[in-house]
């Protein structure tokens, strides 16, 4: 699906300190805000009441692919409530608690994206964070037009230390007979390469797919950074494995205002031809 990643963005801090652009280094914050909040994305300034601080997070994003189709999608419509310091409740649309948060997937900005089989999704979500360690649990419409219930559940594990950060998830969903249910295990792991770049994987397993992926961004000036990925899907009992080569150049000036632009690559076996598209993408947060 051509959206935006973070596909997670509203919940675990995913990234080790060592990447956060904070306000005292005079870097916009890229990465640490807001997918470095356990109570969900734009959670840097919440609201306190008397039953604890809430927050919610709009995210607008226009896209206009050359010699294509233009589109403006709402892409982040997330709340949350921090019953106490270490339990969060949210909902609302976001990213699905399938994607570890890393790899190609989960860091480009903007194109084709290589594996879940789940995307961004409606949910309902219970999170508990507490010193490096964050964990999930999500009740999430799964969008299937062969499922009896709609829903799926979906929960993720994350570590984010110093050196390096990683995480662990997974997915099921009924699905109605002849169909097989639907399941996936997946893991990614970030680490900066020094204080200007960043390199993450990640990898996963599921009913019908297993796949890999890996990303690479650095930083050209405070406010613009530079981002490549590359992944694989072997796809079980077909002939129609798919690689995607993405890369795109982005000026942040400001965490509400992101603008870009994107291309990428795609090959699938057994179909021709290969694909290419450039877009022109802009992104308002609020």
């Amino acid at each position: 699906p051509r959206l935006l990643p973070p596909r997670w963005l509203g919940e675990e801090c995913r990234f080790p300190a060592a990447l956060e652009r904070s306000s005292g280094t005079g870097r916009p914050q890229r990465f640490a805000a807001p997918s470095c909040q356990p109570h969900g994305p734009g959670s840097e300034v919440p609201t306190s009441t008397s039953v604890g601080d809430v927050g919610i997070d709009i995210r607008l994003q226009g896209a206009s692919e050359f010699g294509g189709g233009a589109a403006a999608v709402m892409n982040i419509a997330w709340g949350w409530w921090a019953m106490t310091p270490e339990w969060t409740l949210g909902g609302g649309y976001t990213g699905t608690l399938a994607d570890p948060g890393h790899g190609m997937d989960s860091y480009i900005q903007f194109g084709t994206t290589i594996a879940y089989g789940t995307g961004d999704q409606e949910q309902f979500r219970l999170t508990y964070a507490s010193g490096p360690l964050t964990w999930a649990v999500a009740l999430e419409d799964n969008d299937s037009t062969t499922s009896e219930t709609q829903l799926a559940v979906a929960s993720r594990i994350n570590y984010a230390g110093d050196a390096f950060s990683a995480s662990l998830a997974g997915y099921y969903r009924p699905e109605q007979s002849p169909v097989n249910d639907y399941w996936q295990i997946a893991a990614g792991a970030t680490m900066p390469l020094g204080d200007i770049a960043t390199f993450s994987v990640n990898g996963a397993v599921a009913d019908t797919f297993s796949s890999a992926t890996a990303y690479v961004s650095f930083d050209l000036t405070d406010a613009t950074f530079f981002e490549v990925g590359a992944g694989r899907k072997w796809n079980d009992g077909s002939s129609n494995d798919t690689t995607v080569i993405n890369g795109g150049i982005y000026w942040k000036p400001v965490d509400q205002l992101k603008v870009g632009l994107q291309a990428d690559h795609i090959m699938r076996q057994g179909v021709a031809p290969n694909t290419t598209s450039v877009s022109l993408v802009t992104w308002f947060s609020y």
